[in-house]
């Protein structure tokens, strides 16, 4: 995640935003994340897509001219409830056995 940050950090992605538009923006991030997501690098592409979901909201609502304290609160609550719901959907799809699939990837660390 250090590497994704500081190559495709908040700066990166802010300048992105403010170029391409809001349209502009989102198509780009979510073809990424889907091309990613394709070539089998599933953690890169989640977490590039967590940190353009951030930054792309946050300016979202910076342009709504909220206050920098109330955009990150929204921007962070709104992050942390769609990270909840992959885990929950996660959960869902693996049924009662993702306890076991998680202590044995604990153990084999």
């Amino acid at each position: 995640m250090t590497a994704l940050t500081y190559i495709l950090g908040a700066v990166g992605l802010k300048v992105l935003r403010q170029r391409l538009g809001r349209l502009g923006y989102w198509g780009l991030v979510t073809a990424i994340s889907t091309t990613l997501f394709a070539v089998q690098a599933k953690p890169l592409a989640i977490a590039f897509f967590s940190l353009s979901v951030l930054m792309g909201v946050f300016s979202e609502l910076e342009e709504l001219h909220l206050s920098f304290s109330l955009s990150a609160f929204f921007t962070l609550l709104l992050n942390a409830l769609i990270g909840a719901g992959a885990v929950a959907l996660w959960v869902s799809r693996i049924g009662p056995k993702w306890t076991t699939m998680v202590q044995s990837s604990m153990e084999s660390l």
